[in-house]
C-alpha cells in the first residue's frame, strides 16, 4: 500500500482534532486557552498531514485524489484564523 505513512498521520491528525474539538466544547473560563491552542495545533497538524498525503498521491499519478484532498485546505486555515482570533479576544495573546 503505498503512502501507507502519509495515511497514518492523517488519521492521528483526525483523533487529535476530535479530542481537542471534544475539550473546546466542554471547556470554560481558565481552561478554556489550552483547549483552543490544542484545537489551533491539531488543525495545523491535519493540515500538513492532508497536504503530506496530497503529494504522495500526485507522485503515485492519483491526481484527482489528491486535488480533493487539497479541497478543504482553504477551509481549515480559515477555522485556524477564526480560533487565533478567538484566542486572541479571550486572552490578548496572538499566535
Amino acid at each position: 500500500m503505498r503512502c501507507t505513512q502519509e495515511k497514518l498521520s492523517v488519521s492521528a491528525a483526525t483523533l487529535c482534532g476530535a479530542g481537542s474539538a471534544a475539550s473546546v466544547v466542554i471547556s470554560a473560563g481558565i481552561l478554556l486557552v489550552p483547549a483552543i491552542l490544542g484545537a489551533i495545533g491539531s488543525l495545523l497538524f491535519f493540515i500538513c498531514a492532508l497536504q503530506d498525503l496530497a503529494d504522495c498521491l500526485d507522485r503515485d499519478g492519483k491526481h484527482l485524489e489528491a486535488a480533493r484532498l487539497r479541497d478543504p485546505v482553504k477551509s481549515l486555515e480559515h477555522d485556524v484564523d477564526m480560533l487565533k482570533q478567538r484566542l486572541a479576544e479571550a486572552t490578548g495573546f496572538s499566535l
